[in-house]
C-alpha cells in the first residue's frame, strides 16, 4: 500500500513564482489557533512499475551482448589436426642445412614448432623409434617412421 505523504501547496511560500496580478488560487486556510485538521487521504496501491525507496527499480539492462563462455559456432572452437603430409613439411622446414638428414636438435626445434611439452624428451623418443640404422640421425628412407610417430601424437593447428 501506498500512503501519498499528507502535503498542501498553502505551506510552502509561493510569492516568488507568481505576480501579485496572478496569485494563486488556494482553499483558504483557518484562522490562527483553529482546531483544523485535513480530511485523510486515502492509501491507494502502489501503481504498477511505480518507484518508491521501498521499491527500487530494477538495475538498467545491458545495452551490450554479453561474452559467451560456450561457443556454438565459433572456427576456432575445435582444433583441426595436422594432416601426415604437414607433419613431413614441417620436419622438413627444419632440416637447417638442407641436406636431407634430420639431427637430433633439428627434430628437437620442429618438436618445439608443433607445440609439444617437452621436445627434448619426444627427439629423443622420436630418434628411437625412427633411427633404424643407429647412425644419429634421420635421413629420408627413415622420415616415414618419424612423421609417423609424430603423427600419432596428434599435434593441431594453433
Amino acid at each position: 500500500m501506498y500512503c501519498p505523504p499528507l502535503w498542501y501547496p498553502q505551506d510552502q511560500n509561493y510569492t516568488a513564482f507568481y505576480s501579485p496580478n496572478n496569485p494563486p488560487i488556494y482553499p483558504e486556510r483557518p484562522a490562527a489557533g483553529a482546531n483544523w485538521s485535513p480530511p485523510p487521504l486515502p492509501c491507494l496501491p502502489a501503481p504498477q512499475g511505480a518507484w518508491f525507496p521501498n521499491n527500487p527499480p530494477p538495475p538498467p539492462r545491458p545495452s551490450y551482448v554479453p561474452w559467451n563462455p560456450f561457443p556454438v559456432h565459433n572456427y576456432k572452437a575445435a582444433p583441426v589436426p595436422f594432416t601426415e603430409e604437414q607433419v613431413r613439411q614441417i620436419f622438413m622446414r627444419f632440416d637447417l642445412n638442407h641436406d636431407n638428414v634430420l639431427s637430433r636438435e633439428e627434430i628437437r626445434q620442429a618438436f618445439q614448432y608443433l607445440g609439444a611439452m617437452f621436445p627434448g624428451q619426444k627427439a629423443r623418443q622420436a630418434m628411437k623409434v625412427a633411427d633404424a640404422n643407429g647412425d644419429g640421425a634421420v635421413d629420408l628412407s627413415e622420415i616415414d617412421d618419424l612423421v609417423k610417430y609424430a603423427y600419432n601424437l596428434g599435434y593441431v593447428v594453433r
